[in-house]
């Protein structure tokens, strides 16, 4: 395989995977979740902090049930609509998309010494999720990256039992796809439209 053919492969990870959130009632093997996972170490970190946490909750887990409860809570507070039954209807949807969601992963970011390697850890861990998305497509898997009302629950961090000082990255809704996503067609801006050269 030349150079050329490599870059396609890569390409072709960036450009079709996608944000969706239709999964089939399939949970994802665990081996193919630890490798799914190992990809997320080989973020750029130049110093080495290696600053990404992740916790899985799975389906069967007491706290999946407390986050979506958090979450329909959340979502009725927050709602601006004035109907009430659209208001429940809504929050409720949020609600089933955390439970029935096949795998259920938290991203954090370690804090720095500096508010400067804070920032580097949380766009590592950023890109970190963005290796195990380009990985997850080639399995049919779709991640579905939050940083909703998932993240934003009051007691989030007691919840998952993690330190107040890690940061949230994401909550990663994760499961394979109802279709192929390079079926599932978006439209992006030439790079022209964004690039300044001098």
């Amino acid at each position: 395989m030349n150079s050329e053919e490599k870059a396609l492969i890569v390409q072709e990870a960036i450009e079709n995977r996608r944000t969706y959130r239709k999964f089939l009632d399939e949970i994802v093997p665990s081996k193919l979740m630890s490798t799914i996972l190992e990809s997320a170490k080989w973020s750029p970190n130049h110093r080495k902090t290696e600053p990404w946490r992740f916790i899985s909750i799975s389906k069967s887990s007491k706290k999946r049930i407390l986050i979506s409860d958090a979450v329909k809570k959340l979502s009725i507070e927050t709602s601006k609509n004035p109907n009430p039954k659209t208001k429940l209807n809504s929050a409720e949807k949020s609600k089933l998309e955390i439970l029935e969601s096949p795998e259920l992963i938290y991203a954090f970011s370690l804090p720095g010494d500096s508010n400067e390697i804070t920032q580097e850890n949380y766009a590592s861990t950023c890109i970190s999720i963005q290796n195990m998305a380009l990985v997850s497509y080639f399995f049919d898997i779709s991640i579905s990256w939050s940083t909703g009302k998932p993240t934003k629950i009051s007691n989030l961090n007691k919840i998952l039992e993690v330190p107040n000082e890690w940061n949230i990255v994401g909550a990663l809704y994760i499961g394979f796809s109802e279709k192929p996503m390079n079926q599932i067609k978006v439209s992006r801006e030439n790079h022209s439209e964004y690039t300044t050269w001098y």
